[in-house]
């Protein structure tokens, strides 16, 4: 790595940890649980982190979300967060795709005391959502396989009620999706859904910069 590159690396790296320390604390087994997937799991930065762990949280509280849908599960960082942050009788529906992580899945929402409130699907997202009332939820969290986004988006927005927040991360790819040399199959595709979202007059949206990258799509009222 060039050395204007590592210093960078570390300027980053000590905004983030600066910005964890002045950020409500991660529980316990939230700590636990990163731990564990840096150890035993292939991909560990699937995990949404601490600050968009804690964002994922606030945002649940301040939409007042009840009904949550969230899509890609791995190891159920983000469906703590998202779990944490429903009210008294909310609930999350979380599908992924992997079967094999289901243990994972249900051990850790059982440690935690939330699995009552949390229903776990495994399965193919695209064939699970037809079967879904996507007008019922008040929050959906998309996390599922990058080059199907652009599919997602044209399944979940048009079925979305007004006043929905759709929450989609990894929007910036590690920064390829700015880089015009960039042109494997998940940057494209990542590509394609940032330009629907921009495109799109039945949304709010806006893209921020926080790890990979998230965008929050607001569902405007028809009126």
């Amino acid at each position: 790595m060039p050395i204007a590159s590592v210093s960078e690396h570390l300027r980053e790296l000590a905004i983030t940890e600066y910005a964890e320390r002045h950020t409500d604390r991660e529980p316990e087994i939230l700590t636990r649980l990163t731990r564990e997937a840096d150890e035993r799991l292939m991909y560990p930065r699937m995990n949404c982190g601490h600050l968009q762990g804690r964002l994922l949280r606030m945002l649940v509280r301040i939409t007042g979300a009840r009904e949550v849908l969230e899509l890609g599960t791995y190891a159920a960082y983000s469906t703590h967060c998202l779990a944490e942050g429903l009210p008294e009788g909310g609930h999350l529906t979380t599908i992924d795709v992997n079967d094999e992580m289901e243990p994972v899945i249900h051990d850790s929402l059982s440690e935690a005391g939330i699995h009552e409130k949390v229903t776990s699907l495994i399965g193919n997202a695209k064939e699970l959502l037809p079967t879904l009332d996507l007008s019922s939820y008040d929050l959906i969290y998309l996390d599922a396989d990058k080059k199907g986004y652009p599919d997602y988006y044209h399944l979940i927005v048009p079925a979305m009620k007004p006043g929905t927040l759709l929450i989609a991360d990894n929007t910036l790819w590690g920064g390829k999706v700015a880089q015009r040399d960039s042109h494997d199959p998940q940057t494209m595709a990542l590509r394609s859904f940032n330009d629907l979202v921009a495109e799109d007059p039945s949304v709010e949206k806006v893209l921020i910069p926080l790890r990979d990258g998230l965008t929050l799509i607001y569902k405007k009222d028809k009126t």
